[in-house]
């Protein structure tokens, strides 16, 4: 029966890779570079922040529900408000 996990076979495909980059200087360079790059990207480069959309409220029903939720998107800031709108004609 095989054991799961080989400490000696890791340590191998390990010494068996230094080698191998050892030979190869450019693709060490961009083993290791590549990396940092990518890090540097993510980490400053790239933004998933979801911040000043813009909306219009169309609020037929007028109720203190719909007032309350049109009040919750105007208090986040995330979102910037445009006048309220009175019918579909000044949607576009």
């Amino acid at each position: 029966r095989r054991r799961a996990f080989s400490l000696n076979r890791l340590l191998s495909y390990t010494w068996r890779e230094t080698l191998e980059l050892r030979r190869d200087p450019v693709r060490a360079t961009l083993a290791l570079g590549g990396s940092m790059l990518l890090m540097f990207v993510i980490g400053f480069g790239i933004s998933l922040d979801v911040e000043n959309l813009s909306y219009a409220v169309l609020d037929h029903d007028q109720t203190a529900l719909s007032r309350d939720y049109t009040l919750n998107l105007s208090g986040s800031r995330y979102f910037i408000e445009h006048g309220a709108l009175r019918d579909y004609a000044e949607l576009d």
